[in-house]
């Protein structure tokens, strides 16, 4: 356990057993340090000798109420004065007979017995003059004798009685057995007790029940009286949804009281699981703020299912266990819990050790309890992004990434202190950045970080080099390019020079082949020059080879380059599919920005940007998502709503001269605007026009317009003919454009 005014080390979870050696000024505090003027800490073994151990039965249970019996010397004199002419015949039983020993008087009729506490029973009955069930309590018999009992008895009657509230039990009657043993009448309530609920009940569920709880101890205050003994199983759950607040046994008048002296004394008492440090010490420092501190404890147990006096370690005995927990709760020592949130810090404050650090008033509680409440959109829109931020770190999906940011930043809109909201986003553009650096996406990764945020800038420069890096290997790549053109086209011009040459040395081969024929024919008279013709002929034809063998490395040097060209070509491919796969996340980058832009325009009441983006995407179903078709329903219904409609409004349409709006609505009503003033107006006579705009968002044609109105057996014959009239004008009439604007700029048309 821990001081309520010391938050635990999340990383070493506090033991909740009570260790009086560890002073409170050396475990972290995480609200203000309280005021030293109170001082909550008692000399426990005294005090349990003096007051509380006379209190401590065998059937003593730190859930269990304890009263500290009161000396009898606490007289009746001062009590409102009991009418005994009630019941004068009537006998009740007290706990100790049978069946047998119900009496059936006059005014009461006893059934069974419902159960018992400190000093009273409570039976099941009827009450014969009214004929309606009601729960009577008795004394019991050791404490009937006692006028110091007697005198407690009456007061919580009288208390009760006087608490007219929904969630208060009502008290029916007050008054004396026979015997002179005093009981009161009240109202029975089917139901279970809260207890037996909250463990399986939803937060929202318990939120209402202790708000309404609230209510009636806040009522109660108002009227002077503080109840004291404020824990799940006092508060009853009605068959039919009631919630009412029982057990006024150690109710007490404030100070402030204006009849405080026609009340008993009151003496210590309370429940070990959930007291105030101040109840230990008496009545002096008690309340309304103590009160304020039993809510906190119900909040606590909602919230961790444990009370906040809870032992970790409890003694053997229920007597040694007690003693335990008034231990814990004289340095109010709250049980330690692996929860936190906003709920937690509400009640930790309501249970704080000084009572000027709570809440001062329970309606200060509660509208702490309704902040949360109003804040908790956003913090479900943060624990859904959260979860998405887990999916997106997976599988490093872009789009993922993307709505992640888009949740968390939607949360802030909702409520910009939300710590979760803040700390996701960061972490969301620090990951999405960081799968945009491994994927090589690096301006996408560096537009995402924060150049003030000193946990990007690490990041930051790691993106920052590889752009460098990049940059640096592009440049070298268009330099390798612009070499590798100019050296094939010096291999294609050293390729087609050859090819000249080859083709001229052919020619002159076939040249010196027609010679050597005409040598041969001349050969008697010319061998001589024949055999120089032949050996010339020989040289020209080595050469041709020589020739050949050039034209063929030559043709393996293009071949070459030709594979080159082709590696180059699909290098160029390459780069024009990730071009276009950078177009495609442009494009998608684009589109959550107009995302952000419809939001804009939402809030700005601005239809016309409102449309005029939409359409944008709305032939594109490979961009749109859930955002698109939200803003798209958005802009068809809530745009369109005028404060006077009850319904929701369908169409509007303008007069020529743009002086009047008339706007139509699921009411079947149609309002007229003047646009100077812009104030609203019903007219009867525009009933049949109203109709119509109302009808033709549901129908096809003009020829089922008419039928519809045709077949309206609730409308009159003059309205009918007045729709006929108009039907064909409103028919063409399906697009309304050029709305003039107020003076303000805007046409008032609430969320």
């Amino acid at each position: 356990m821990s001081p309520s005014d010391n938050k635990p080390d999340s990383d070493k979870p506090q033991g909740n057993q009570f260790n009086p050696t560890v002073p409170l000024d050396k475990v972290e505090s995480s609200v203000p340090p309280p005021d030293t003027t109170f001082i909550p800490h008692i000399d426990l073994a005294a005090t349990m000798m003096e007051d509380w151990q006379t209190a401590l039965g065998d059937d003593v249970a730190p859930g269990k109420t304890i009263k500290v019996p009161r000396s009898d010397s606490d007289s009746l004199s001062n009590t409102v004065k009991l009418s005994d002419e009630l019941d004068a015949t009537q006998t009740y039983p007290t706990g100790t007979g049978t069946d047998d020993d119900f009496v059936i008087g006059i005014g009461y009729e006893v059934d069974q017995l419902l159960g018992e506490g400190g000093m009273g029973v409570v039976y099941a009955g009827r009450q014969q003059s009214m004929d309606r069930p009601v729960a009577i309590k008795v004394l019991k018999p050791e404490t009937e004798q006692s006028d110091g009992s007697q005198r407690a008895f009456t007061s919580e009657a009288i208390i009760t009685g006087g608490l007219d509230h929904p969630n208060i039990v009502p008290i029916y009657d007050l008054g004396k057995q026979a015997d002179d043993a005093l009981f009161y009448a009240m109202k029975q309530v089917e139901g279970v007790e809260w207890k037996d609920r909250i463990a399986t009940n939803s937060l929202s569920e318990n939120l209402d029940i202790l708000l309404r709880v609230a209510d009636a101890v806040a009522f109660a205050h108002a009227r002077c009286i503080i109840h004291r003994d404020l824990k799940p199983a006092n508060i009853m759950l009605g068959s039919f949804g009631e919630v009412l607040l029982m057990d006024w046994g150690l109710a007490m008048p404030t100070q402030d009281h204006p009849r405080r002296e026609l009340y008993h004394t009151p003496a210590p008492g309370g429940t070990p699981y959930y007291m105030a440090p101040e109840m230990i010490n008496g009545v002096e420092q008690v309340d309304r703020r103590s009160d304020v501190y039993l809510l906190g404890g119900i909040l606590f147990e909602m919230i961790t299912g444990k009370p906040p006096h809870t032992l970790d370690a409890p003694p053997e005995t229920q007597r040694e266990h007690v003693v335990a927990c008034l231990a814990a709760v004289s340095q109010n020592m709250i049980a330690a819990t692996e929860k936190t949130g906003e709920l937690l810090d509400i009640a930790r404050k309501a249970m704080a050790t000084n009572p000027a650090d709570r809440y001062q008033s329970v309606p200060e509680f509660q509208e702490a309890i309704r902040g949360y409440l109003s804040h908790e959109e956003s913090i479900e829109l943060a624990a859904r992004a959260a979860e998405r931020l887990d999916v997106a770190r997976k599988n490093g999906d872009y789009e993922e990434f993307s709505r992640t940011r888009f949740g968390f930043e939607t949360a802030l809109e909702e409520w910009p202190e939300n710590v979760r909201a803040q700390e996701g986003l960061k972490a969301t553009k620090y990951d999405y950045a960081k799968t945009a650096l491994d994927r090589g996406d690096l301006d996408q990764g560096l537009s995402l970080l924060d150049e003030t945020n000193a946990e990007h800038s690490k990041l930051r420069s790691s993106i920052q080099t590889a752009i460098v890096k990049r940059d640096t290997r592009q440049q070298q790549v268009r330099r390798l390019k612009r070499v590798s053109f100019a050296a094939s086209l010096v291999v294609a011009l050293v390729a087609s020079v050859a090819t000249v040459w080859i083709n001229s040395e052919r020619d002159k081969a076939l040249v010196a082949q027609d010679k050597a024929l005409a040598a041969q024919k001349e050969e008697a008279i010319q061998r001589e020059q024949a055999q120089r013709s032949e050996q010339e002929a020989q040289e020209q034809r080595l050469l041709a080879i020589a020739a050949r063998e050039k034209a063929l490395v030559a043709q393996k040097i293009a071949q070459e380059n030709e594979k080159k060209a082709i590696a180059a070509e699909a290098r160029a491919k390459q780069e024009a599919q990730k071009a276009l796969h950078n177009f495609k996340i442009a494009e998608r980058n684009g589109y959550y920005s107009d995302m952000l832009l419809l939001q804009k325009a939402w809030q700005d009441a601005d239809p016309f940007k409102l449309i005029q983006i939409l359409g944008r995407y709305r032939k594109r179903e490979d961009l749109r998502g859930f955002e698109w078709d939200y803003w798209n329903r958005m802009s068809q219904t809530n745009l369109l709503s005028f404060r006077e409609h009850s319904g929701k409004v369908t169409d509007i349409a303008y007069s020529p001269d743009g002086t009047k709006i008339a706007s139509a609505a699921t009411d079947k009503t149609v309002k007229v605007w003047d646009t100077r003033t812009w104030t609203a107006k019903v007219q009867a006579e525009y009933y049949a026009r109203g109709l119509l705009i109302s009808l033709r968002q549901r129908v096809e044609s003009l020829e089922e317009l008419q039928k519809r109105v045709q077949e309206d057996k609730t409308l009159s014959e003059g309205v009918k003919n007045q729709a006929f009239e108009w039907a064909e004008l409103f028919w063409k009439n399906r697009v309304v454009r050029n709305i003039p604007q107020p003076e303000s700029g805007k046409i008032e048309a609430p969320l």
